[in-house]
């Protein structure tokens, strides 16, 4: 005999709703941090893309806070050096980029290595970016480029001969090696300015000197000055003003030495303008071309 029991029925209803309605709040409760994890993400990489490299060095913050065991930890530190990096935030940027090196078992640390010695190319490190370069991993693909950044290293640090023995250390049809060992052909020619000469010249006749480095504007001062003083100190003491003439007389042997000074160290200023015009027309051609595999070794930026 079967009794129908209209309260059982309801009980089970009752019972099947409600736990319906807790498996679907237990559901979106576990799933929105998830869903904030990946928000978080994706807004500090929109961020780093758009160039607001420090709000989305703190959104990355936060996305290991909320995810400390998450896969991409290694990456995320990664995308904060570079951030760093980017905002030209150099003594933290290389810190990061040396403790994401140091960690052998990190999928991301030649990279690392790669981006910190082209960092320190552009904080003109020179020989920080040598050090860092050197033991790089080096493959068929980017031995060639390895090697001409440790030529322009050398370039830079006015050294022609270590260069070149670089830029020629490698076989690529991507690299014209001729070029580059013209390079060094002119930078062993360019037009240099003797210090040693610009300070005699003006030794001899003040301003002479500035005006052998082409500082006609310095020359002028130097002439004058050392005039004015020099004739000062002439009638002082053919007057018997022997106060005035050694006072004047002072202040000529300053304006005397400052001008052999000035002379000197303007030769040095011209040479390096002459090594920077240099430099910068080379390194626009290979290093600073977004088009070459260069540009993309030091300094893209990984997805």
């Amino acid at each position: 005999m079967n009794i129908k029991n209209p309260i059982f029925k309801f009980d089970i209803k009752i019972s099947i709703y409600i736990v319906t309605l807790l498996t679907t709040f237990t559901s979106s409760v576990i799933a929105e941090p998830t869903s904030k994890t990946d928000q978080t993400l994706d807004f500090a990489n929109h961020l780093f893309d758009t160039g607001d490299y420090y709000r989305a060095i703190t959104e990355y913050q936060r996305y290991k806070f909320i995810s400390p065991n998450s896969e991409q930890s290694a990456f995320i530190d990664l995308k904060i050096a570079l951030a760093y990096l980017e905002g030209k935030e150099y003594d933290t940027a290389f810190h990061a980029l040396d403790t994401i090196i140091s960690q052998q078992d990190n999928s991301y640390s030649e990279i690392a290595r790669l981006r910190l010695a082209g960092g320190l190319y552009e904080a003109e490190q020179y020989n920080n970016a040598i050090t860092i370069m050197t033991p790089a991993k080096q493959t068929d693909e980017n031995r060639p480029e390895i090697n001409i950044f440790l030529g322009l290293c050398q370039l830079n640090n006015g050294n022609p001969q270590q260069a070149r023995s670089y830029f020629t250390a490698h076989q690529s049809d991507r690299w014209i090696t001729p070029d580059l060992l013209d390079a060094c052909n002119e930078y062993e020619n360019l037009n240099q300015k003797k210090k040693w000469l610009a300070g005699t010249l003006s030794a001899i006749i003040p301003g002479s000197g500035q005006l052998y480095v082409k500082r006609p504007h310095d020359a002028a001062w130097a002439f004058l000055l050392n005039t004015v003083f020099l004739s000062a100190t002439y009638y002082a003491f053919e007057n018997d003003e022997t106060v005035a003439g050694i006072f004047a007389a002072s202040l000529e042997a300053v304006w005397y030495t400052g001008n052999i000074y000035n002379a000197a160290n303007g030769a040095k200023k011209y040479n390096q303008h002459q090594h920077d015009i240099f430099i910068k027309q080379l390194e626009d051609e290979t290093i600073y071309d977004q088009d070459k595999p260069m540009y993309q070794l030091l300094f893209r930026i990984p997805l």
